[in-house]
């Protein structure tokens, strides 16, 4: 009796922790997505959305290849590439696609890392940073790097089990842990700290079926050329925005019957349902998220191939597309890239978008193209 009152008591004393972190008092906007049975083409409708499309042919000798591109930042006339698994390295470039330097310091000594989890720009402190786990103490750790990568700046600890970080122009840290936990205690997956590494708040609930299980390798936290920062989290398709405070939901996709059923959203039964890709006939996340002024924009998998959902706040009205290359929001921009053999191939058939587009298209590649060669990255500016 005593034990089930102990648990009682617990799940109870949880509960109210976590509601008082998340503030679901406010409007919330939901977004229906009605159209994922038609094929709209992103590329058919850039002039809706974007000022301008721009190339960038990167440099690729030996030392500046990389294997997989994991994420891509876009600041002050830089371009970071992180390549989680095969380099474990961020491989940095000028806004024209000179390569500038690389950060590669795996290995198990103090100034080191035995892993990459995430990659972020600080604008409070100028830094390119790299969550890491590993090197002297096995630790979480944040190393800041200049700009350019040259120098070490500082490392900072951290005690959580952390996925992904963002931090905010006024010094304040984010934390997700994607339903990940290093000690009992640890409840939530969000957590804010200030400046100086103080916890203020902590939101979103771990559920208990999915701890230290299987994540996604979506975005979880997401931040737009306002300094907002939102968030979501694994296998639901709510955006919360992270106040001084508290976690405020304002947003919900909703995708009818793509929607994924509740009563199957457990550990095996998506894992099982993934290796039968049986998980590509329903959306089960938000894979990335951006706030402009007009437009909210999303990103879905759904069927195997990337979709952007833009919900206009003016008409409220919503649109899908289909944008297969797709690699994240940047900066006020969206980024997509494609091999090198898909351009070789236009070059050598100039018929297939004709002989004008395939000579001004030309003009942004200023080296050879060789098959073997980092991708090309495509980069929209947003209206």
């Amino acid at each position: 009796m005593r034990k089930i009152l102990y648990l009682f008591c617990f799940f109870t004393l949880f509960s109210c922790m976590s509601q008082d972190k998340i503030n679901n008092q406010d409007s919330v906007t939901n977004i229906n997505v009605s159209d994922l049975d038609d094929v709209n083409w992103m590329d058919k409708n850039i002039d809706k959305y974007f000022v301008s499309k721009h190339y960038i042919q990167l440099e690729s000798d030996t030392n500046m290849l990389f294997g997989e591109i994991d994420k891509i930042v876009l600041r002050d006339n830089r371009i970071y590439i992180l390549d989680q698994w095969n380099t474990y390295s961020i491989f940095i470039f000028d806004e024209n696609g000179r390569f500038i330097n690389k950060v590669d310091h795996k290995g198990e000594g103090p100034e080191e890392y035995i892993d990459m989890r995430d990659m972020f720009y600080d604008d409070y402190e100028n830094t390119i940073n790299i969550l890491t786990y590993g090197g002297s103490g096995n630790r979480y750790k944040i190393m800041s790097y200049d700009r350019d990568g040259n120098k070490l700046v500082k490392q900072q600890p951290i005690d959580l089990k952390i996925a992904q970080v963002e931090r905010a122009k006024d010094g304040r840290y984010v934390f997700h842990s994607k339903h990940s936990s290093n000690r009992p205690n640890i409840t939530s997956s969000l957590f804010v700290y200030s400046r100086t590494m103080q916890r203020l708040y902590s939101g979103l609930p771990i559920n208990f079926d999915w701890i230290n299980k299987m994540s996604s390798s979506s975005k979880s936290i997401y931040k737009d050329t306002d300094d907002n920062i939102y968030c979501s989290s694994d296998n639901i398709t709510d955006i919360y925005q992270i106040t001084e405070d508290s976690l405020r939901k304002c947003y919900h996709y909703d995708f009818g019957k793509y929607n994924f059923p509740k009563e199957l959203n457990t550990p095996d039964i998506v894992e099982k349902m993934g290796r039968s890709h049986q998980l590509n006939n329903y959306v089960l996340e938000i894979k990335d998220f951006y706030k402009r002024k007009n437009f909210i924009i999303s990103t879905i998998l759904f069927k195997g191939q990337y979709r952007l959902v833009f919900y206009d706040k003016t008409s409220n009205s919503v649109n899908s597309y289909l944008m297969p290359n797709f690699k994240c929001f940047s900066n006020n921009y969206m980024i997509t890239t494609s091999s090198t053999d898909t351009y070789i191939h236009l070059f050598k058939n100039p018929s297939i978008i004709g002989e004008e587009r395939t000579n001004k298209l030309k003009q942004y590649f200023k080296y050879p193209l060789r098959e073997d060669d980092n991708p090309i990255l495509e980069i929209y500016e947003f209206k």
